[in-house]
């Protein structure tokens, strides 16, 4: 039975060590691993963004030597709100201005090559790396 999504979040399982408010896409190349779970990754530049992570989430080895990989709360970019992303750093995401994607599930001032217009800046500036932006998302 398909699963139904009511408050704008959702946990997906990852395969590989994630950081907190990194933008988030379906990860293919990866196999269901626990029963239905979908596994998700940080979004390329070129990315459908299907959310962005609420906490950083961890891969670990269990005491047996097998993997254990984790779960990560998503905020859905179907959510309605602002949502909270991660400076790239190449340059100052202005109060009102455009936020596109960037690589490793960052985000940008300025449009790349391959780079989608995600929304705009409701929050103070933003110039370093790993900066916080709160985006309104289209």
């Amino acid at each position: 039975m398909a699963e139904n999504v009511y408050v704008g979040e959702k946990a997906f399982q990852i395969t590989a060590n994630i950081a907190q408010y990194l933008r988030v896409t379906i990860d293919t190349s990866k196999t269901t691993l626990v029963g239905t779970s979908v596994t998700v990754k940080s979004a390329g530049i070129a990315d459908v963004t299907i959310g962005v992570t609420k906490r950083a989430g961890f891969v670990t080895t269990g005491p047996l030597g097998q993997t254990i990989n984790s779960f990560v709360d998503v905020r859905l970019s179907s959510a309605q709100g602002t949502i909270v992303v991660t400076n790239n750093g190449d340059g100052t995401i202005a109060l009102g201005g455009a936020i596109y994607s960037a690589a490793s599930g960052k985000v940008s001032y300025t449009q790349g090559t391959g780079a989608i217009l995600l929304g705009y800046n409701v929050g103070p500036a933003s110039t370093a790396n790993g900066d916080l932006v709160e985006m309104l998302p289209l």
